[in-house]
């Protein structure tokens, strides 16, 4: 390990210094050291740590040819430097101005990357302005930085905050149910690029000339850079709903005691996996739990009406690194927003999670594109559609950008939808949908996407799943051609109020281009969508009516119970 560089860039709040640490096979990593500040002048007192671990620069240089720390590009982490924090950065091997390349999947939970962080936390716990408390930071890919650093149980790591993360290596990451999502690979793709070798990070201070940035960024364009590549050679057993990651890491940080403050949302990329994280730890590990509106690594903007982020933050981290106890202990367990169509989003609290539901509804699908309690009728014909797609509309893989109103992508899709509720009523939970299926080929794919229908026409997207049919078991399973086959597909959980008035719709498609690597033939396949007494498919939905109930008994679950939907006539 390298001594810090003399060299300090000021600011009025803090001093930001860095360098090159070697690793244990020589390779350097880059590190940046933000520590609080009066008027440039340095508090010389060891100090808790916040350290973030990434892949996407932990500092850049502007047009103007200024440096941009990561302050600027997180608001949060200047909150907690003024609250007396230091401020700690690392390009992960392969990135940013660090030496070394990633490996084939990049996964943090990798372990050259597990040694890795070992390594830089011991490293900073032995640093004369650390006081020995170390906690963690971060979104996505920083989340699981978080994941793997938890795993080494390094000296000094009291807690960590995975934001929106996955255990799954990039590989796995957005292959579900044997579909892989290509707007994902693509994007990343670009990203990696960009940052890593066209607009590289900014350099160390000991590297003056700017040549140790150079022979860095020659390594990054030595490695696997394509997604792309790497997805043509995943096993089904790295699909992210069917198998575990490789190497799991929850028995290690169960082991660790390290202290895990979970966030996650409803429109985010996984919503599914920070429930599973949280579900895994919370007996194990002290935990706490935030779901929120968010899509993919919003919640870093600090505006969400009804939560004060930067003070939850603040609290959590007084609490595990400065034995400060400022409300953190008096805040509850669980925090959950309920989506409302019209924004106005409701924030809950509970003891755990999940809450206690009122009971599961059976609604099925029937002639007439109805979605009804009680059996269905008849069977629904379908021909895929392969030019259909959501990439113009509101998803949680655009981002919540582009149009809200699915009408147009709806009238492309066989549909099914309730009458009007006639009371407010509430999902919690991730619905499930028996879908009983004919096809014209050996397989087909098939997207599932459940809406709120408001009383204007206008339709938006509540969560979705979807399946490749030959997929629905471990291994491969050819459909067998008109021979009703059972899907069971498992939708990403939600948490929204249908009020008074709204419908709830299914939406069922055969492809969604530009999203998902679906299917293609000439002619488009035929789909069959059966919904009789003998085939009867149907959409399973976890109901919570009302507020919350006293959270401190166990989770009750009854059967198909009743909801206030008007009455609906069907053959």
């Amino acid at each position: 390990m390298g001594p810090m560089s003399a060299h300090a860039f000021l600011r009025t709040d803090h001093v930001r210094t860095s360098c090159y640490l070697g690793m244990r096979d020589g390779i350097r990593l880059a590190i940046d050291i933000l520590r609080p500040a009066a008027g440039g002048i340095v508090h010389d007192d060891p100090r808790p740590v916040i350290w973030i671990a990434t892949k996407y620069q932990r500092a850049r240089i502007t047009a103007s040819g200024q440096i941009e720390t990561i302050l600027a590009r997180i608001p949060v982490l200047r909150t907690l430097l003024h609250a007396g924090y230091v401020i700690a950065v690392l390009d992960m091997r392969g990135s940013g101005a660090s030496f070394g390349v990633m490996n084939g999947t990049d996964a943090p939970t990798d372990k050259v990357f597990r040694d890795d962080l070992h390594e830089v936390a011991t490293w900073l716990n032995a640093r004369p302005w650390c006081n020995g408390a170390i906690g963690m930071y971060g979104v996505s890919y920083v989340a699981g930085t978080q994941i793997a650093a938890a795993m080494s149980r390094p000296p000094g790591l009291r807690c960590i905050v995975p934001q929106q993360v996955t255990a799954n290596s990039n590989r796995g990451l957005m292959k579900i149910n044997g579909i892989q999502n290509v707007r994902f690979r693509d994007r990343r793709d670009t990203i990696m690029q960009r940052l890593n070798v066209e607009r590289p990070a900014a350099p160390v201070d000991e590297d003056e000339d700017g040549m140790m940035l150079a022979a860095a960024v020659e390594e990054h364009r030595a490695q696997r850079a394509s997604l792309q590549e790497l997805v043509a050679e995943t096993p089904k057993a790295e699909d992210r709903r069917q198998k575990e990651p490789a190497v799991s890491p929850w028995p290690a940080i169960a082991a660790s005691g390290i202290a895990v403050f979970h966030w996650g949302s409803w429109r985010d990329l996984f919503p599914d996996e920070t429930l599973k994280l949280y579900a895994m730890l919370r007996d194990t590990n002290p935990s706490r739990l935030v779901m929120g509106p968010w899509t993919h690594e919003a919640q870093e903007r600090l505006d969400t009406p009804g939560l004060d982020i930067a003070g939850a933050l603040r609290r959590w981290y007084d609490f595990w690194l400065k034995g400060e106890d400022d409300g953190y202990s008096s805040e509850p367990a669980v925090r959950y927003v309920m989506l409302r169509t019209s924004g106005d989003h409701a924030w809950r609290e509970a003891a755990h999670w999940p809450p206690t539901i009122d009971g599961y509804a059976e609604l099925a699908m029937s002639s007439g594109g109805l979605l009804c309690e009680g059996p269905g009728s008849g069977h629904t014909d379908y021909v895929v559609d392969q030019t259909v797609t959501t990439a113009p509309f509101a998803t949680r893989y655009s981002m919540d950008r582009g149009e809200a109103d699915f009408r147009a992508f709806d009238a492309r899709a066989a549909t099914f939808t309730t009458q009007p509720f006639t009371e407010d009523a509430e999902i919690v939970g991730a619905p499930t949908l028996d879908l009983w299926l004919c096809a014209d080929a050996p397989d087909a794919d098939v997207f599932a996407y459940l809406q709120v229908v408001e009383p204007d026409g206008a339709s938006r997207t509540l969560t979705e799943g979807m399946m490749r049919a030959s997929c629905r078991h471990d291994g491969t399973e050819p459909l067998t051609p008109d021979r009703p086959t059972k899907l069971r597909i498992g939708m990403l959980p939600t948490a929204v109020q249908v009020r008074a008035g709204e419908c709830l719709r299914l939406a069922i498609t055969g492809a969604d281009g530009g999203v998902w690597d679906g299917l293609r033939r000439d002619p488009p396949r035929r789909l069959r969508l059966h919904h009789d007494r003998a085939s009867p498919s149907k959409l399973i939905l976890p109901f919570l009516q009302g507020e919350p109930p006293p959270v401190q008994h166990p989770c009750a679950r009854r059967a198909a119970n009743s909801i206030a939907i008007g009455a609906s006539q069907h053959d």
